[in-house]
C-alpha cells in the first residue's frame, strides 16, 4: 500500500523540503508534489534537481496539477501539460494528479495517457465525488488512473 501527504498539507511548516522531511520521519512511502499555480511550477522546475534528490527515497511520487485551470483542448492546455509531464519525468513521477471537475476537453488529456489519475471529490463539488461519477471520466480516458484523497472521502462522512 502506498501511503503518504501531499506538500499543500501542513501549511505550518514553511518549505517543501522542511515538509518532505517530516512525511520521511513518518515512514511515509508516498508524496504528492502539489503545483498549485504557474509560480509554484516556476519554482519547482528552478529547484528540480534538489527537489530530485529529496523525493528519491518516495516509492511512489505523484504531482497535483494545477485545479485552477480548466483542462480543454486548446493549445495553452496542451502546452501546459506537457510541461507538467516533463517535470513528472525528472521527479519520476508516476501520476499527474487532475481534478475531474475542471475537465472540458479530453484530447490533451488522452494524450498524456496513463500518467494521468483523476482524483475524487469532496462533498463541495457537484462531480466526480463517488465511483459511479467518476466513471463517465474514466469511459474518456481509459488509460487514467484514480488517485483516493482520504480527506475527500472523510467530508462526505461527517
Amino acid at each position: 500500500m502506498k501511503i503518504g501527504f501531499s506538500t499543500d498539507s501542513c501549511h505550518s511548516l514553511a518549505d517543501v523540503k522542511t515538509r518532505l522531511d517530516l512525511f520521511r520521519s513518518l515512514a511515509c512511502n508516498a508524496v504528492e508534489i502539489s503545483l498549485p499555480d504557474a509560480a509554484v511550477i516556476a519554482e519547482i522546475y528552478k529547484e528540480r534537481q534538489e527537489l530530485t534528490v529529496l523525493v528519491s527515497e518516495f516509492v511512489y511520487i505523484s504531482i497535483h496539477a494545477p485545479s485552477g485551470l480548466t483542462y480543454d483542448d486548446s493549445p495553452q492546455i496542451k502546452e501546459a501539460l506537457n510541461e507538467l509531464v516533463g517535470i513528472a519525468t525528472v521527479l519520476k513521477a508516476k501520476t499527474i494528479v487532475i481534478h475531474p471537475n475542471v475537465i472540458s476537453g479530453f484530447e490533451n488529456l488522452k494524450a498524456v495517457g496513463s500518467l494521468i489519475g483523476l482524483e475524487n471529490m469532496d462533498w463541495r463539488k457537484a462531480d466526480a465525488r463517488f465511483p459511479d461519477e467518476l466513471e463517465r471520466y474514466l469511459g474518456e480516458l481509459p488509460e487514467a488512473g484514480v488517485v483516493i484523497d482520504m480527506n475527500h472521502v472523510y467530508t462526505h462522512d461527517r
